[in-house]
């Protein structure tokens, strides 16, 4: 095994992904019985809507330690991996930028234009993020001569890209200019098809990129 530390934060990064992935469908499952729970009080079945409530507020307990641990083991893996390749590195400088964005941006959330400045920032510092762990299993693949993972992490550094800039500028601009509420359910719509998209040709780069580096 010639990058034990990028071995071992990829295998943690996949692993973060994929508590991410777990918090999401909880947290679609949690919405989803909380609006089981108020249809049902709202036709006096307040019994049957109480549980709802109970289960949805478990759901979203869980989603939400999920999501912070999902979060922690991914810092502790770009870090891991920043040990063997310095695009990682860049990639947790970017990962502080989003935590300091966050801050400011609740800090100042009475403050329109500096909370929705921090909210693109940190967006931008989202994509980057993505964008340079990609860049260090590309130089990992480059090193280690495998062209299935140069060329898959390749296509996807470049679709993560154009898809999130698009994400961005269109966020810049309805925050600042009001579009056509049907434009701008149609542009919403692609772009979350397209970031779907982007996140399982991710997952399954890290895997890939994970097998790879155990040889």
């Amino acid at each position: 095994m010639r990058f034990p530390n990028a071995y071992k934060g990829v295998s943690r990064i996949y692993l973060a992904e994929i508590l991410s992935l777990i918090a999401a469908i909880l947290g679609i499952v949690s919405a989803a019985v909380v609006l089981a729970g108020a249809g049902a009080a709202a036709t006096g079945n307040g019994g049957l809507g109480t549980g709802f409530a109970i289960g949805g507020g478990l759901f979203l307990a869980v989603t939400t330690l999920l999501m912070l641990a999902s979060f922690l083991i991914n810092i502790i893996g770009v870090s891991n991996a920043s040990h063997d390749e310095p695009a990682f590195k860049t990639a947790l400088i970017f990962i502080l930028v989003g935590i300091i964005c966050s801050i400011v941006g609740a800090i100042f959330s009475g403050n329109v234009i500096v909370s929705s400045i921090a909210a693109i920032v940190g967006r931008v510092s989202e994509i980057l993020v993505f964008w340079f762990c990609i860049n260090g299993i590309s130089n990992l693949a480059a090193e280690l001569k495998n062209n299935d993972i140069y060329e898959r992490a390749d296509t996807l550094a470049r679709l993560i890209l154009g898809v999130f800039v698009v994400a961005i500028i269109l966020t810049i601009v309805t925050t600042f200019v009001a579009l056509p509420f049907l434009l701008n359910g149609i542009f919403t719509i692609v772009i979350s098809v397209c970031e779907i998209v982007a996140y399982f040709m991710y997952l399954s780069l890290l895997g890939g990129a994970k097998r790879m580096l155990s040889a």
